[in-house]
Formats: C-alpha cells, sequence, structure tokens
C-alpha cells in the first residue's frame, strides 16, 4: 500500500528493477487507490522502456471519490475483467508539453506531464486544483457546496485571454484552428471519456471539447446540460478529434491532468498536447 505522494511511483520503479532481473516474467498489476495513485503508477510505467513496460498489464479498480480513470466504474463491471470477459488491451496517453523555455518545464518530469485519461486546461483544472484543496479541510461533502461557489469567482481570480487553438492529426497536419476566449479546453486518449467523478466531459466519438467563455447566467444555464453530456446542442461547446492540440495563450491559467492541477502562465506557451502510441497494458472487456 502507499503511505504518501509519489510513493505509487517508487513502487512502479521498484516492479521495474525486479523486472528487469526476471527477463520472461510478466505481471498483472491491480491498483486499488484513486485517480491520483493510479496516475502516478501508470506515469512511471509508460516512462519505462518498451520491453520492461509491455510485460505489465494493469487493472485499475474503483476505489476513489471520482474514479474517472478506472477500469469499470463499479467493482463489478471492473472484476468482471479478470474472468473469461477479460482481455489484454493497450491505451495511448496524453503527453502534455509546455514551452521548454518557460517555468513548468522545470516541474513537469523530463519536461512533460502525461495523462491516461484526459488533460484539460480552464475552468475545470480550477475545479480540480479547489477539489484537492478543500476535500482535506471541509467535512463531509461540504466542499462540493464551495466548488459551486468557487466557479463563480473563476473568472475573477483567472481573467480569460484570448486563445489560439491549432488541432492536428496524427502526422502533425493542421485540420482546424479555433480563436477566441474559451472556458475550458479538454482532450481524452479518446472520445466517450470522463471525469470529474462521471460526468461525460467527452460524450461522442471526438476526444476534444472546447467551451466559448459566456456571461454567468448562461453558465449557469448549461452547467446542468453539460453535465448530463448535452453539449451538442450548445453553439458554445465545440466538439472535435484531434491526436495534437497546440495551444497559444498569453496569461496565466491552470491545467490538469487525471487530477493533478499545475499553474502555468504566458511563458509557457505554446503548450502541446499529443496522443502518443498505444503505451499501456491494461485488462479491457471483450466486445
Amino acid at each position: 500500500y502507499t503511505e504518501g505522494p509519489r510513493h505509487a511511483s517508487q513502487l512502479a520503479a521498484e516492479f521495474l528493477d525486479e523486472a528487469a532481473m526476471k527477463h520472461g516474467r510478466y505481471w498483472l498489476v491491480i491498483i486499488a487507490s484513486g485517480d491520483g495513485t493510479s496516475h502516478e503508477f501508470l506515469d512511471a510505467l509508460s516512462r519505462a522502456p518498451a520491453e520492461l513496460r509491455e510485460r505489465f498489464t494493469v487493472l485499475r479498480l474503483p476505489m476513489g471519490t471520482g474514479n474517472d480513470g478506472s477500469d469499470g466504474h463499479s467493482m463489478e463491471e471492473s472484476l468482471r475483467r479478470l474472468g473469461p470477459d477479460g482481455r489484454v488491451a493497450t491505451q495511448p496517453a496524453l503527453r502534455v508539453i509546455p514551452n521548454p523555455q518557460g517555468p513548468a518545464a522545470s516541474a513537469a518530469p523530463e519536461g512533460e506531464w502525461r495523462s491516461f485519461n484526459i488533460a484539460s486546461i480552464g475552468l475545470d483544472a480550477f475545479v480540480t486544483q479547489q477539489t484537492n484543496k478543500l476535500k482535506a479541510n471541509l467535512p463531509g461533502d461540504f466542499y462540493k457546496l464551495w466548488l459551486d461557489v468557487a466557479s463563480i469567482l473563476y473568472d475573477r481570480i483567472y481573467p480569460s485571454a484570448d486563445m489560439l487553438i491549432v488541432a492536428k492529426d496524427e502526422k502533425g497536419t493542421e485540420l482546424a484552428r479555433y480563436e477566441g476566449r474559451f472556458l475550458l479546453t479538454a482532450m481524452g486518449i479518446s472520445g466517450h471519456r470522463r471525469y470529474g467523478a462521471n460526468k461525460p466531459i467527452l460524450p461522442d466519438d471526438d476526444n476534444v471539447c472546447a467551451i466559448r467563455q459566456m456571461p454567468l447566467l448562461r453558465k449557469l444555464a448549461l452547467k446542468g446540460p453539460i453535465a448530463k453530456g448535452g453539449h451538442r446542442k450548445f453553439p458554445e461547446a465545440l466538439l472535435f478529434s484531434a491526436s495534437e492540440l497546440d495551444i497559444q495563450y498569453g496569461a496565466e491559467i491552470l491545467v490538469q491532468m487525471d487530477g493533478e492541477a499545475h499553474p502555468l502562465c504566458a511563458a509557457d506557451f505554446p503548450l502541446r498536447i499529443a496522443r502518443t502510441e498505444p503505451l499501456v497494458r491494461y485488462l479491457g472487456l471483450r466486445g
């Protein structure tokens, strides 16, 4: 079991060291934790040489508050993968790469963060940051009430500025570009992705969602429908597919990867979010 921050990374390193000495042996690692611990382990595993990495298969059980990156959103669904319904699959990751000349590049491991579900910048990264702070200090679910208040105050804390989003395919060819002021921009390793305690931020096959800035009353009106996956009903929501995003921005903002938030400033842009080739083996379901 883990005893504190970064302990899961240390455990992954120990497992990899052992695998290096035991050639030909394969490992199934069952991760019973929240998204943060799971992310730490996968981050370390994803950076290992392919010869070692490909001998590990993970099963992520839904043991945290969000369970957004787990293999199955219920314990029953997850454990089915250990039986005849299970199959080994391989998923990509997202590389989140700030400008090498900015301060974030020094904070990010080897100059880049990684995500195994969704990476995003803007309002939802702010909510992630506040959630992590408040859960430790407020009793029960009271922190959720404060989150609603904090979301209203977001624009005062992080005033929006013009942003340029360039979408590219796997060969680096530009597909489209979007300009303006955005409330959030989220990219998943695929479509049909959830986060924020099972909210369908990517409700269909498209793996990118960008929501344009809007007045407060409009935000309040759209909050419920978007939390249920009704994005396409509203012109402020842009849904599209891309293998890479190049983002230009000239102000402070937050970025989050699988529930871990970090600050960015103007010097950290351009920011690149790029999907890798299939990288991490996990237990999926047949069909």
